[in-house]
């Protein structure tokens, strides 16, 4: 019995590998022209909906010791169904990041240039979804999928997904 553990512990200590996060020096700024494509007023509509999302590139001041900075994708949201508005932070679209009112988020990935996959806070159901989008041309980005982020749960907890998605936005 002593052994079979001793061979799981080894085999476990050989299987896994620690994770290393990235160094940052002091000073650094990770820059991100990638994000300039999705940058702008985006809109969708059909006979019952619609949904309005602004983006921009914002250079932030990420939360760790040194001082280090990075492009990110801030952007805010509407959403109307039946002629009511459901959530609308659009308002709020001239703050900045550190003004905490965005309901949009996301680094943007340099490994996959035509797609990124923000955090979006749905609002009214007090959650944030993962979103994936892809850019289409200069007037069009894609709405691929939308779900709910992976984790825990607590209740009240409502699984649905009220936002369109498999949608083609247009730049306004």
């Amino acid at each position: 019995m002593k052994n079979i553990i001793t061979t799981i512990i080894l085999f476990f200590s050989f299987s896994c590998s620690a994770q290393y996060g990235k160094e940052f020096d002091n000073g650094d700024n990770y820059l991100n022209n990638n994000l300039n494509k999705f940058v702008g007023t985006w809109k969708y509509s059909d006979a019952n909906q619609s949904l309005t999302i602004i983006l921009k590139k914002e250079n932030i001041k990420l939360p760790i010791e040194n001082d280090v900075r990075a492009d990110a994708i801030i952007g805010f949201h509407k959403f109307v169904k039946n002629d009511n508005i459901i959530e609308d932070n659009t308002m709020y679209s001239n703050t900045n990041y550190s003004d905490k009112k965005g309901s949009i988020f996301d680094f943007g990935d340099d490994n996959n240039q035509e797609t990124i996959e923000p955090s979006f806070y749905n609002l009214s159901k007090n959650k944030y979804v993962d979103v994936k989008i892809q850019y289409v041309d200069a007037t069009h980005i894609k709405i691929i999928s939308i779900k709910n982020t992976p984790g825990l749960k607590l209740k009240p907890f409502d699984p649905a997904i009220i936002y369109p998605q498999n949608i083609i936005l247009t730049k306004q």
